[in-house]
């Protein structure tokens, strides 16, 4: 079960800063076919989406054992508060329900203050909502060129990056038109 405040958060971070992880999947005999262990939410936020997958040999028993163990698992991890802290200060968000998981986070471990404040807010904040991800598809060669392009902007967000690259391309297409 995905809580509303989850599935926000989830949706605020795909849309700043779109795909960052694979689904993880296996071949199941009692599914009859490809079944998602890992990654119900974001497949469900968007059916159409396709997403990058971890494929793993595992059977149906198996399968079973890493769903009923990998999110307990992953909450017994403990908190480095300085690297947390660190990580904390760094981070932005212009993603109210981001934010608050960020502030939230902060608090469990005594991080005081509102972490990751940058929350747009009025009509930014609207058409932030409205942003839809952009597909693309490319040859091999054009991936590498796309993507020293996009290192060469110095914007760590793809998205952001590539929005610059294309106003770039659109303010010297004008001046070249006058």
């Amino acid at each position: 079960m995905h809580p509303q405040f989850q599935t926000d958060v989830l949706k605020g971070t795909l849309q700043e800063i779109g795909i960052a992880g694979a689904l993880l999947v296996y071949h199941s005999a009692r599914q009859g076919g490809i079944t998602t262990i890992d990654g119900h939410l974001r497949k469900a936020l968007d059916p159409a989406q396709v997403w990058p997958c971890l494929m793993t040999d595992l059977d149906d028993a198996e399968a079973d054992y890493v769903l009923a163990s990998l999110d307990p698992l992953s909450a017994m991890a403990e908190a480095d508060r300085e690297k947390l802290g660190a990580l904390l200060d760094d981070v932005s968000t212009h993603n109210a329900a981001v934010q608050q998981m960020l502030t939230n986070l902060g608090g469990q471990y005594g991080i005081g203050g509102e972490l990751g404040a940058d929350v747009t807010e009025g009509e930014d904040a609207v058409l932030l909502r409205q942003t839809q991800p952009v597909k693309i598809a490319l040859e091999v060669q054009e991936t590498a060129i796309i993507e020293q392009a996009l290192r060469a902007t110095g914007i760590d967000n793809r998205g952001k990056a590539l929005v610059a690259l294309c106003e770039a391309f659109l303010t010297h297409a004008r001046r070249e038109t006058r």
